[in-house]
């Protein structure tokens, strides 16, 4: 092990896959892993902590409600939430940082323990074999990062690890987990370690150059591997998931390393070059731009907290919120870009923007309604059923015209699955977007497929479904 850390201290060219410069680190981690999986499978609980350690709201419906009785560590909990959720839905290319503690060996942030916030993934959000190994493999870097910190391998190195989008899954199944398809977006996570103090960096690059491109993050991801020191064969994006690197500290920036290897992008996107530093100051900056949204969400959230029971209602209603927020933030703000909100969304907030610009408000805020009901974003592996496939004919794109939504548009529910939706009750040609029941010409063409109705069923029912029938093999192979 000495000879492959003074190796990397050498020769900053050569990285560490750290399963193989570490083995016993590697194992032990290991076991760590599926006994924690154990507890959960058998028990629905983890009961890997020591005496000397408290038990942890682990949940946003737990920081919620402890935020709710004045717990201020729970609050920033919450606001942490929604801010993450925000800029990962706003932003596909760019960067966030947040900080972390070590304490008690288990790394930690306003009290919550990383291990246990990949556990809620596993035991409260639906999720499809492929995502659930992604899941498991992001817990197993957790607890191998726990390990190496522990051993002190991590004074002068860092650890790098490349989260591009699968390649095997469905468009459906992306779509559904809210994969942004234009971009293809991959996130390089960078964990450093000063003491006990952790900074985890992200940093999103597009895995495609245009919405119409091949993919050029898997090839660039080998090439940047070959460069330092080890070949990579995968070719499917989850599969490179479970490579952790140790890097020299001073390697420079990820995103700039990225789009030499790629050649001719900026964050993976065909745009001009531009200084890394000054744009990491305003991915920065414009984070703290929408600081009043994490308010206004975090108060709505708070206010709302007696109403959830599940930990499910409370990130479901989060996505709503947030999704909400963001499209009337896009309709003020340019320089956002419009697709990730889907076409027909985007759609209507450039008519927004528009009649922002015109003057014309009351046109704006229809337009910007209609945006916030046909909007598709999402920045967690939160499973859609209802929005996996949205889609719109030409007869509705007529029905949207803004020379006649200030005046025949307004609110319905859907008679198949009781949704709200924002059209014409006049017209001939409707569409919900929740159940995808359809009316054309005056005829029904479908009753859909059940909406938000057949999700809280689907939800119920794997609800019952015991934890450890959930995991099944995939607890095996970890």
């Amino acid at each position: 092990m000495a000879v492959q850390a003074e190796a990397l201290k050498s020769d900053p060219q050569t990285w560490l896959l750290a399963h193989e410069a570490y083995p016993h680190l590697e194992e032990a981690a290991r076991k760590r892993v599926f006994r924690f999986l154990g507890s959960i499978a058998i028990r629905g609980e983890d009961h890997e902590q020591t005496s000397a350690e408290a038990e942890s709201s682990t949940t946003l419906l737990e920081a919620l409600w402890a935020a709710r009785d004045g717990n201020e560590e729970a609050r920033k909990t919450t606001e942490l939430n929604v801010q993450t959720d925000v800029a990962e839905r706003l932003f596909k290319t760019g960067r966030t940082v947040v900080r972390l503690q070590m304490v008690h060996g288990h790394l930690e942030q306003h009290g919550r323990r990383q291990v246990d916030i990949h556990s809620n993934t596993l035991q409260h959000t639906i999720l499809i074999p492929e995502m659930t190994a992604r899941t498991l493999m992001e817990l197993q870097h957790t607890v191998l990062f726990e390990e190496l910190h522990a051993a002190g391998m991590l004074k002068n190195s860092d650890i790098l690890i490349f989260s591009p989008t699968p390649t095997s899954m469905s468009i459906k199944d992306k779509k559904a987990y809210r994969f942004f398809l234009d971009t293809e977006s991959c996130a390089m996570l960078r964990m450093s370690a000063t003491g006990d103090d952790v900074t985890f960096r992200t940093t999103f690059v597009a895995g495609k150059r245009t919405p119409d491109s091949d993919r050029h993050d898997l090839q660039a991801i080998r090439k940047i591997a070959k460069q330092h020191g080890t070949m990579i064969t995968d070719e499917d994006g989850s599969d490179m998931l479970r490579y952790m690197f140790i890097v020299p500290r001073d390697m420079g920036d990820e995103a700039e390393l990225y789009d030499e290897a790629v050649g001719d992008t900026f964050y993976g996107e065909a745009k001009p070059s531009r200084d890394y530093e000054e744009y990491a100051q305003e991915c920065a900056d414009r984070t703290a731009d929408f600081s009043f949204i994490t308010t206004q969400i975090t108060a709505q959230l708070l206010a709302e907290a007696d109403q959830f029971v599940h930990p499910l209602d409370a990130v479901k209603r989060l996505d709503e919120l947030s999704e909400q927020w963001c499209v009337k933030y896009a309709v003020l703000r340019p320089h956002i870009n419009a697709a990730v909100f889907g076409p027909v969304a985007a759609s209507h907030i450039e008519q927004a923007r528009l009649y922002e610009m015109a003057g014309d408000y009351n046109r704006a805020e229809v337009s910007m309604h209609a945006a916030q009901q046909t909007a598709v974003s999402g920045s967690c592996p939160l499973f859609k059923m209802d929005s996996a496939a949205i889609t719109r004919d030409s007869d509705e794109a007529q029905e949207s015209n803004p020379q006649t939504e200030a005046t025949k548009k307004k609110w319905m529910h859907c008679p198949y699955c009781s949704a709200p939706v924002f059209g014409d009750a006049c017209s001939p040609n409707q569409h919900c977007r929740h159940c995808e029941a359809t009316v054309r010409n005056g005829r029904v063409i479908s009753k859909g497929n059940g909406g938000r109705k057949k999700q809280e069923r689907e939800t119920a029912r794997i609800r019952d479904i015991p934890i450890w029938r959930r995991l099944g093999s995939q607890m095996l192979a970890a």
